[in-house]
């Protein structure tokens, strides 16, 4: 849940301080955050552009038929170690070409990430 408390430390950062031409945000398996509405919202900010998520092939959560959405350019990590960018199709939420399905649970996928382990 470190992704989405980045996001909404950012969104309340922008919104007491309009500092927000100054950053861009970077997460790591960054969950569906909100609603429609919500990925809407966000979309309109000023910074919504430089909002990057990477992801190494783990579920995407929670799920989309409970009525979630992802905010943000999407990055799929490969097995290589090489990024893929994400493109949604016209009339997507998600593109379907990269993680919009359920994979394994798997906890370790969490954990490495570019060929670093990131487990405490």
């Amino acid at each position: 849940m470190g992704g989405a408390l980045a996001l909404f430390a950012a969104i309340d950062f922008d919104d007491r301080w309009g500092m927000q031409e100054r950053f861009s945000i970077y997460t790591y398996g960054l969950p569906r955050s909100g609603n429609a509405d919500w990925a809407q919202y966000v979309g309109g900010l000023s910074f919504h552009d430089r909002i990057y998520r990477y992801s190494n092939k783990v579920p995407h959560l929670p799920f989309m038929f409970l009525g979630y959405r992802h905010v943000g350019q999407e990055y799929q990590i490969q097995d290589s170690g090489t990024l893929s960018k994400c493109v949604d199709a016209p009339g997507e939420d998600e593109s379907p070409a990269c993680l919009n399905d359920f994979y394994e649970l798997n906890y370790f996928k969490h954990t490495y990430y570019f060929g670093e382990h990131t487990d405490c």
